[in-house]
């Protein structure tokens, strides 16, 4: 008589791949016999399983954590994958028990207060990494989305919570992204990785990934090779290997790589693609609605309208990926966001010229397009380059990514503020500065006072301000009569 065992190993992987065959169904299925578990120990098996299972992570999973990793046990992410469901609903289970309770047939809540000490208990610091943060929050998103297809008078508990609970999810897994971030080589921290943090960090509910960033910034570049091979199909720039376009894309250069002549060119080609193409344009806040969008860096390289200093970055990000070298500045004061809102530029210094050193700054502001007092071709646009002759620069600093942060939250509390308009990531906005200013005592006591108004737990200010304090002890004052 003929059993399943005697059928072709792939016939039976054809059988288990099956959508109405679970994941437990075939861990019952391995444990029955040991051939069964030998002939799926096969991770061309388990990786089609898990993406049938959670397609929401093949993107993530192909995009970030293959390209980290470079190679995926699949059987066991589909372990862990259920073990983070299991933990994340035993969770929601004792925050409902925790928040909500019936009475008469009603059922009330008190406010939900999610502190680090409860994620914790959910993201075990000791075992967390990457791949479990994604599994984690996929489990949240699901939940929401199955919750959200129901009657808004039928949303279960467990809906409100995860809604809640999303956020510090994903600032949770954050504060990791930035401590590894901060840890690398100056050269490594690139300003559009800085801009797409912010912007993972004020949209915590969207799937924001750097590699689509990136991916965005090089179809930029491709479109002026393109543009620039037409013009000079001799140009030097078409020498350059793989290998060194790899170098440009992930490091900060020091010096440009091409002759004046040639950089012109990748400027000019950059010039006429960026603003007469793709039409890039500065936000015109009197007519926008949606202002808050425009200083996130994936709604500028979708949209092609966003804040000055957002278009600047991208700007710098893809003229880096041609090599040249181009520093954002900004005006510096004891305070450096005590800055005008338009004041911030791209200051680039032409190849061998360091008897006489000449600088010019690109300012994206202005309706037209100046090179040099020599050669001024003039293009009248809707938005444009400025780039104009500059000496030395005393008053001006270059930026690094922390200062960027900081930068770009400034403008996003001071826009809302100015225009008086209801700010709801008030939390948002001083977590993101005490995570990359941990020691400022002004930003400690904001979020204090935020976390004291909202009877929030302040176990964490508390121990960073003792810290602090430990640190730097202040002197003891002799009492009278000593």
């Amino acid at each position: 008589m003929a059993t399943i065992s005697n059928l072709p190993e792939e016939m039976i992987k054809f059988i288990l791949c099956n959508n109405s065959i679970n994941i437990q169904d075939i861990f019952n299925f391995c444990t029955t016999c040991k051939n069964f578990n030998t002939i799926l120990e096969d991770n061309v098996f388990w990786k089609r399983k898990f993406y049938l299972r959670w397609p929401r992570l093949k993107t993530i999973n192909e995009k970030e954590i293959c390209t980290q990793k470079g190679y995926v046990d699949f059987r066991k992410a589909v372990e862990t994958r259920v073990k983070c469901g299991k933990k994340l609903r035993f969770f929601l289970t004792q925050i409902n028990k925790k928040y909500y309770r019936r009475r008469n047939g009603t059922i009330l809540s008190s406010p939900i207060n999610i502190d680090e000490k409860g994620l914790n208990l959910l993201m075990n610091p000791n075992e967390m990494n990457s791949l479990n943060s994604y599994f984690l929050i996929d489990e949240v998103t699901s939940l929401l989305e199955r919750s959200e297809r129901k009657h808004k008078d039928d949303l279960p508990n467990s809906y409100y919570t995860c809604k809640k609970l999303l956020p510090h999810l994903r600032h949770y897994y954050q504060r990791n992204i930035w401590q590894e971030f901060s840890k690398r080589p100056a050269e490594q921290q690139l300003l559009e990785e800085a801009a797409t943090f912010v912007a993972q960090w004020y949209q915590p509910r969207k799937d924001i990934l750097y590699s689509d960033i990136d991916t965005k910034l090089n179809n930029i570049v491709q479109e002026v090779l393109v543009h620039l091979k037409l013009k000079n199909p001799k140009h030097p720039i078409f020498l350059a290997s793989p290998e060194q376009f790899l170098f440009w894309k992930n490091n900060y250069i020091n010096e440009n790589q091409w002759e004046n002549h040639d950089a012109r060119q990748i400027l000019n080609t950059l010039c006429q693609i960026f603003l007469s193409k793709l039409n890039f344009r500065r936000i015109v806040y009197s007519e926008e609605t949606n202002i808050r969008r425009k200083y996130f860096i994936n709604y500028v390289l979708e949209e092609k309208v966003g804040d000055s200093l957002l278009l600047t970055i991208v700007f710098q990000s893809v003229v880096r990926r041609l090599g040249i070298c181009c520093d954002l500045i900004i005006p510096f004061a004891d305070d450096f966001l005590a800055v005008v809102e338009t004041q911030c530029f791209l200051t680039w210094q032409p190849k061998y010229n360091v008897t006489n050193p000449e600088y010019f700054d690109i300012n994206i502001l202005h309706n037209e397009v100046r090179l040099s007092k020599c050669d001024r071709p003039r293009t009248s646009l809707e938005e444009a380059l400025y780039i104009t002759r500059y000496g030395v620069y005393n008053t001006f600093g270059k930026i690094n990514s922390a200062q960027l942060i900081e930068l770009i939250n400034w403008r996003i509390v001071h826009k809302f503020s100015s225009m008086n308009l209801a700010h709801k990531d008030n939390r948002y906005s001083l977590e993101l500065l005490y995570l990359i200013k941990p020691c400022n005592m002004n930003t400690l006591m904001q979020l204090s006072f935020y976390y004291l108004q909202r009877r929030m737990s302040q176990r964490p200010i508390i121990t960073a301000i003792k810290k602090i304090t430990a640190l730097n002890p202040q002197p003891r004052v002799a009492s009278k009569g000593h």
